[in-house]
C-alpha cells in the first residue's frame, strides 16, 4: 500500500516489520493520557536508573578497594605455638678452633692458653692484663680479616662456636655416648592434650651479623618455623629455661665487661616465621654474664589479608619449594644487597675513598644465614651509614609482611648477680613464662564481602526500581509464556509498552535464527 503526503508526492515505503515502525504505531495507539502516564513513567525509571548506577559505581568501588575490616580479641591463645627466641653471642669466631685449623696461629693461642690456665680471680680486673687478652684475640680476627675466607667458615664449628659442642673435632665422640653436651640449655615445660610435655630444641637456625670488620656475631634461633618440627606443635607453655655457658678458651672472657652494648649478649623474643632482621635494634635486649633474668610476655598476633586487600600480605616459602624466600628477611637482605651494588659513592674503602659496591656480602647489620652465606666473601670495605638507612627503609616497604605475624609484650627483670663463681668462667641464666595480661588477637577481614556485596546490589535494585529475583523470574515466564501462546495485553500501561518491546524483539530474534 503506498503513501502520499499533502502535495501529493508518494512517501517512501515503510517497512512494517521495523522496530522504529512498531514502536511508533504502538504510541500512536496510545491515547493523550495514557501518553503522559507513560511519559512521566520514563523520567522516574530514567532518574531511578541514574540513582542506581551512580550509588552501585559507589559499591564497586568500596567492594574493590581492599579496604579491611579490623576484629580484637582479648583472651589467652591456648593452646599456642612457641615464639621464636633469638640469642646472640658477641663475637663468632673462636680461637682455640682456628688455632687448630691454622697452623700460623698456633703460637698466639699457646700463650693465651697458658696465660688464662695460670691466672687468679683476683687477675680478673687487671686492665693490663685485659688489654693484652684482648689484643691477642684482634690478632684472630685481624687474621680471619685478612684471608678473605668465605662466610661459610662461620658456620665451621671448628672457625667459629659451634652450637653442638660434642662436634668439636678436639674431642672424641664414640657411638653410645651421650651427645647432649649444647652451646645453651634450653627445656621447654607445657601442657598438650592434658599431659605435661618437655621440648629440647637440638636445631636451632643459626645465622652471623656482620656489623663491621672484625666483629661478626654468631646467633641461634629456636622454635623457628624454618624448622619444620616446630610449625604445628601447640600447647599452653608453662616455662623456658635457658643456661649458657661461655669458655674462657674462645675468647677472653672479660671483654663482656666493657662498656659496649657491642660486647653484651643480644636477646630477643620474636614471631617464629620471622628472623631478627626483620625487628629493629631497639627489640633487642642487652644482657650481663653472670646474671638471672626473668623473662615475662603476652602476644599479640597479627592476621592479614593478601592482595587485593590493603594488608597486603605475603605467604613465604620456608621450605624452599618454589625456590622463593624462606623468610621477609630474606627478601629484604636481597633488596639491600641490589638496592646498593652499583650505587655510587655508598661504600668506603680502609683509606676513606668512596667507590661503587661490588657484588659481595657488605658489613652491615644484616642477619645472615647460610644459604646466603655460602660461598660468598665479605667486602674489603665499609658502608657508608645514609646509604644503608635509605636502602633498608625502601626494602622495609617493598618486602611484604607476612600473613602470620606475632609480636610481643615483654617485661624484663634482673633478678639477681650471681654470686662465688669464678669471674673467668660466664653464666647466663633467662627464665621466660607468660605473663598475667592477657593476649590479643588482631585479624583483618574484608570490610565487604561477596554475599554482603551481592545483598546490597539487590537492595539498591530493589529501591531504586522496585524490581527483585521473583518479579523478574516471574517476567521471564510471563513473556516466554506469552510468545508460546500468544501475547497477552498487560494491565499496566508501562509493563504493557515494556513488554510489547521485549515481545517485539523476541520474534525478530527467533526471525533471524530461522533465516540464517
Amino acid at each position: 500500500m503506498m503513501e502520499f503526503d499533502e502535495q501529493g508526492k508518494q512517501l517512501p515505503a515503510v517497512n512494517e516489520n521495523s522496530i522504529r515502525y512498531q514502536i511508533r504505531r504502538k504510541w500512536n495507539s496510545l491515547t493523550i493520557r495514557k501518553k503522559r502516564r507513560l511519559f512521566i513513567k520514563i523520567i522516574l525509571f530514567v532518574c531511578c536508573l541514574s540513582a542506581l548506577t551512580y550509588h552501585a559505581i559507589l559499591l564497586f568501588s568500596q567492594y574493590f578497594s581492599g579496604k579491611t575490616v579490623v576484629s580484637i580479641r582479648l583472651d589467652r591463645i591456648r593452646p599456642d605455638t612457641m615464639p621464636a627466641i633469638t640469642l646472640c653471642l658477641p663475637y663468632g669466631l673462636r680461637m682455640d678452633g682456628m688455632a687448630r685449623r691454622f697452623p700460623p696461629l698456633k703460637a698466639k693461642y699457646s700463650e693465651y692458653k697458658r696465660l688464662m690456665d695460670s691466672i687468679n680471680d683476683y687477675d680478673y680486673k687487671n686492665e693490663t692484663l685485659k688489654d693484652y687478652l684482648i689484643d691477642i684475640f684482634k690478632n684472630f680476627t685481624r687474621f680471619y680479616d685478612k684471608q678473605n675466607m668465605s662466610l661459610d667458615y662461620m658456620f665451621d664449628s671448628d672457625v667459629s662456636i659451634p652450637y653442638d659442642l660434642w662436634k668439636d673435632s678436639e674431642k672424641l665422640v664414640t657411638p653410645g655416648d651421650k651427645v647432649d653436651d649444647f652451646l645453651i640449655k634450653l627445656e621447654l615445660i607445657g601442657v598438650r592434650n592434658n599431659m605435661v610435655m618437655q621440648h629440647v630444641d637440638m636445631h636451632p637456625v643459626v645465622s652471623v651479623v656482620a656489623e663491621r670488620p672484625s666483629h661478626i656475631r654468631k646467633c641461634f634461633t629456636f622454635f623457628s618455623e624454618l624448622n619444620p618440627a616446630w610449625r604445628n606443635i601447640k600447647f599452653n607453655l608453662n616455662e623456658v629455661t635457658l643456661i649458657f655457658r661461655h669458655n674462657k678458651y674462645w675468647f677472653p672472657p672479660n671483654m663482656y665487661e666493657t662498656p659496649s652494648g657491642k660486647n653484651k649478649i643480644h636477646f630477643s623474643i620474636h614471631s617464629a616465621n620471622a628472623t631478627p632482621y626483620d625487628l629493629r635494634s631497639e627489640n633487642f635486649i642487652n644482657l650481663k654474664m653472670d646474671h638471672t633474668y626473668q623473662v615475662a610476655f603476652s602476644t599479640i598476633k597479627t592476621i592479614r589479608l593478601k592482595p587485593p586487600y590493603e594488608t597486603n600480605c605475603h605467604d613465604y616459602d620456608p621450605d624452599n619449594i618454589f625456590e622463593r624466600e624462606r623468610t621477609r628477611s630474606d627478601c629484604r637482605y636481597k633488596c639491600f644487597e641490589m638496592e646498593l651494588v652499583g650505587r655510587k659513592d655508598c661504600c668506603i674503602d680502609t683509606n676513606k675513598n668512596r667507590q661503587t659496591c661490588r657484588k659481595c656480602t657488605l658489613w652491615s647489620t644484616n642477619f645472615i644465614q647460610h644459604h646466603f652465606a655460602q660461598r660468598s666473601h665479605m667486602c674489603p670495605y665499609g658502608l657508608r651509614d645514609d646509604c644503608a638507612l635509605v636502602a633498608d627503609d625502601m626494602c622495609e616497604e617493598l618486602c611484604q609482611k607476612s600473613c602470620h605475624t606475632c609480636y610481643y609484650n615483654v617485661d624484663i627483670k634482673d633478678k639477681n648477680r650471681i654470686q662465688g663463681r669464678d669471674p673467668w668462667d660466664k653464666v647466663l641464666y633467662i627464665e621466660l613464662a607468660h605473663n598475667p595480661l592477657l593476649d590479643q588477637t588482631v585479624e583483618h577481614s574484608p570490610e565487604m564481602s561477596f554475599i554482603s556485596f551481592i545483598a546490597n546490589m539487590g537492595g539498591l535494585i530493589g529501591m531504586w526500581l522496585g524490581l527483585s529475583a521473583f518479579i523478574i523470574l516471574e517476567t521471564v515466564m510471563k513473556l516466554a509464556l506469552a510468545h508460546r501462546y500468544g501475547f497477552q495485553k498487560p494491565t499496566s500501561d508501562f509493563l504493557s509498552f515494556i513488554s510489547f518491546i521485549a515481545n517485539m524483539g523476541t520474534d525478530r530474534l527467533v526471525l533471524l535464527i530461522k533465516n540464517y
